[in-house]
């Protein structure tokens, strides 16, 4: 059974969300594609921790990239700077569930944590 059928929902209206820096890209680049295969319609986020893209690199990836930068954390700029680059990727999980619920309110929405890369039929 798959992940939507699962949740009793239709693909247009799932939300998957993601957390990676821009090295993680091309893990993100598939996990994207399978999930397409497998989940038609489903969309993915990537919310991008560090580097910026540019609108052309973000507009040539199969998913939505959004910025860790513009999520409303309080005193932001310690919050960013007391962690790792792995710390924060796990600290930053709750802002952007909460987030993604916020802005996709009219979906489901499933966080796929890497390093899983890709989506995969069970059967």
């Amino acid at each position: 059974m798959s992940m939507v059928a699962a949740m009793d929902r239709d693909t247009r209206h799932l939300r998957c969300i993601t957390i990676a820096t821009r090295d993680y890209l091309p893990a993100v680049c598939v996990l994207a594609e399978s999930l397409q295969e497998h989940e038609p319609g489903a969309r993915l986020a990537c919310y991008l921790v560090g580097a910026e893209l540019s609108p052309q690199e973000a507009a040539a990836l199969p998913f939505e990239v959004r910025p860790t930068r513009t999520l409303p954390i309080t005193d932001a700029r310690r919050f960013f700077f007391q962690y790792t680059v792995k710390e924060l990727c796990c600290a930053l999980k709750p802002h952007i569930l909460a987030d993604a619920l916020r802005r996709d309110a009219d979906c489901a929405v499933a966080f796929l944590d890497y390093p899983s890369s890709a989506v995969k039929d069970p059967a």
